[in-house]
């Protein structure tokens, strides 16, 4: 390898190791409680080095949002690509959401379980804004689209003609089953069956409350 080409590979390495490490500081401290200089000392990096790849904290979210965003929207297309049944479909994209938030637990808890308000986050929303609504750049437009094709194919209980309320009920019992799994699944209160088990168990129940036989 090249001297300029290990020094790209090099400066590619330490931008994901920032990015990773400031999500799962946001997720664990929240975004208003991490510093620039608290995210250099975690990865035993100067602010400096931080500020050449990220001028600010704003771009440091913006790059999180567009990197973890587009990992789970890959994660969902790449499964569906193969799969043409409507309901499989929205099966597949359920079990695709959830393979996703286990693998990466730290980029499903800032995305989904961390708090961001006033400015931060109308400036995140600003961002993403040119993406909203189209599939192929939109996660939550992705799954509207597949509920959509459940409903042409004739498969869509009438109570869930309102494709956002049949999208938004699917999202919320399973993210329910993700954030238990995320943050309590320690505790031994609870006699917990094996994650696999309640995902399987959540989307039959789901699938059988809003699609027809």
């Amino acid at each position: 390898m090249r001297p300029a080409e290990r020094r790209d590979q090099e400066r590619q390495e330490l931008r994901r190791t920032i990015l990773d490490t400031a999500r799962r500081l946001f997720a664990e401290r929240g975004y208003e409680q991490v510093t620039m200089r608290a995210l250099a000392a975690e990865i035993g990096y100067s602010a400096t080095t931080i500020y050449h790849h990220f001028p600010d904290k704003h771009a440091l979210l913006d790059g999180i949002c567009t990197d973890t965003f587009a990992a789970l929207r890959d994660a969902a297309g790449e499964h569906l690509a193969t799969i043409t049944d409507a309901v499989d479909r929205l099966r597949g994209i359920g079990r695709a959401y959830c393979r996703f938030a286990l693998a990466h637990p730290h980029h499903y808890r800032f995305m989904f379980m961390t708090r961001l308000e006033g400015e931060v986050l109308q400036r995140m929303l600003w961002k993403k804004e040119a993406e909203r609504g189209d599939p192929t750049r939109d996660g939550y437009a992705l799954l509207v689209q597949v509920v959509s094709g459940v409903d042409a194919a004739g498969r869509l209980h009438p109570r869930f003609r309102d494709h956002h309320l049949a999208a938004q009920v699917c999202w919320g019992g399973l993210h329910g089953i993700l954030a238990l799994e995320l943050d309590k699944s320690s505790d031994p209160w609870v006699p917990w069956r094996p994650v696999q088990d309640r995902i399987d168990a959540m989307l039959d129940a789901l699938i059988d409350g809003i699609v027809t036989p």
